[in-house]
């Protein structure tokens, strides 16, 4: 076991001491020396103000004389080796609190609340409106995948705009046991699955006090977020939950950014027939996701759909799209399907392609570029100022084309950019 003082360090100000975690990267072959990744959800300390680090640690043995004999002592050093990103020594980054939810069912579902920064100076500040900030759901693709404690940079990204931000561990989510993730299968995906999500927004804006709250000591009290103040992102099967949630649940939320999503499922879907290049191996993954009767009748797949379900979007909600056009998962026709409902409902929003860029936005420039489209949407959505770009060349050299931009929505006066 590794035992360290992570809070002995006489620079403090402005960052956390908490307990990061690590991974062992690799060992000497004698094991008397390892180098070691540890991450903390912010700037931490011990790294110079860096959420992340890697350190050089020794464990060498010396044989000492006892009154019974000899045994082995072990005298251990660690040493910081470098910072892993120093650049964010600068910024008051936000802190990411475990927090506990039950869904209807009873089931405990783990989440991560990320608060905005306190100190303006340090690269955050406080506009919103309502007696709580917007609340931001990130939800992650998959959907056997999860979401982790420790930096995140999306993460980090929203709250420095004045966000909340809500991760939900969902049911099928990975890291929590093969009962957890099994109740994610066999059609589950749009079912109970989606339900945990609706449960953690309900809890999250709801001011009640009278439910228990395993969260840590500092968290923020409750409500988390105005509950009319709600916007919900996420990429690849996390851009559909979002389309889902959006469709289905139009009341909970003003807003969805999907990226790379797939818009129909199962027997409804011709369009990632071929995708990871028609492996079987995949094909019989997703069937057991989408279980029989999504993968094989069609009415039940179109239900299981947010394509077919955009008569439903409320009044004033919006929702952008962001996709590569060389998504060989999820291809860019789903995005360019949900395009001609977006439009033919009269749902606001946007949809940018981007060019040589597959399942998930990668390049540098065009991942900055996103950002800065996504800021603006959620900021034009809620009424708040966008943050001045201080270098444009950071993503001038963006692949990204604007396909669709539609100012208004519902129940509003439109324009068509």
């Amino acid at each position: 076991m590794i035992d360290l003082d992570w809070k002995k360090t006489s620079d403090t100000s402005n960052h956390t001491s908490s307990h990061p975690y690590i991974l062992i990267m690799s060992r000497a072959n004698s094991d008397d020396i390892w180098i070691i990744y540890a991450e903390s959800d912010a700037g931490h300390s011990m790294f110079k103000g860096s959420p992340s680090a890697y350190f050089l640690y020794s464990r060498a043995s010396a044989s000492a004389q006892t009154a019974k004999g000899y045994s082995a002592e072990v005298t251990r050093n660690i040493e910081l080796i470098f910072p892993s990103r120093p650049e964010m020594n600068k910024y008051q980054l936000s802190r990411m609190h475990p927090v506990h939810i039950k869904a209807r069912d009873g089931e405990d579902i783990l989440c991560y609340l990320s608060s905005m920064p306190l100190s303006p100076s340090k690269g955050g500040r406080i506009e919103h409106l309502g007696p709580s900030p917007p609340l931001v759901l990130v939800i992650h693709g998959g959907p056997q995948a999860r979401d982790s404690w420790g930096y995140n940079p999306l993460c980090q990204f929203l709250c420095s705009r004045g966000f909340r931000v809500l991760q939900v561990n969902y049911r099928g989510s990975t890291g929590f046991g093969a009962r957890f993730l099994r109740l994610g299968m066999n059609g589950q995906f749009y079912k109970s699955l989606q339900n945990d999500i609706e449960d953690a927004v309900k809890y999250a804006t709801s001011n009640s006090n009278t439910e228990s709250n395993d969260a840590d000591d500092d968290s923020p009290a409750r409500p988390w977020g105005d509950p009319n103040q709600v916007a919900i992102l996420g990429g690849s099967f996390g851009g559909y939950s979002a389309l889902w949630q959006i469709t289905s649940n139009p009341s909970l939320y003003r807003c969805a950014v999907a990226i790379c999503p797939i818009s129909s499922v199962g027997a409804a879907d011709r369009l990632s027939k071929n995708a990871f290049r028609g492996s079987p191996l995949i094909a019989k993954y997703w069937q057991r996701v989408f279980g029989k009767d999504v993968s094989k009748k069609k009415m039940v797949a179109m239900r299981a759909s947010p394509l077919y379900h955009l008569d439903g979007v409320g009044d004033g909600a919006s929702i952008a799209l962001y996709h590569g056009e060389d998504d060989p998962r999820a291809p860019i026709d789903h995005s360019y399907n949900m395009l001609r409902k977006l439009k033919e409902n009269g749902v606001a929003g946007e949809f940018v392609a981007f060019a040589s860029e597959g399942h998930g936005i990668a390049n540098r420039a065009n991942l900055l570029y996103m950002y800065y489209r996504i800021e603006g949407f959620l900021c034009q959505k809620f009424g708040m100022s966008v943050y001045a770009v201080d270098d444009v060349k950071k993503f001038e050299e963006n692949t990204g084309t604007v396909k669709w931009s539609a100012e208004y929505a519902k129940g509003e006066s439109k324009k068509t950019v």
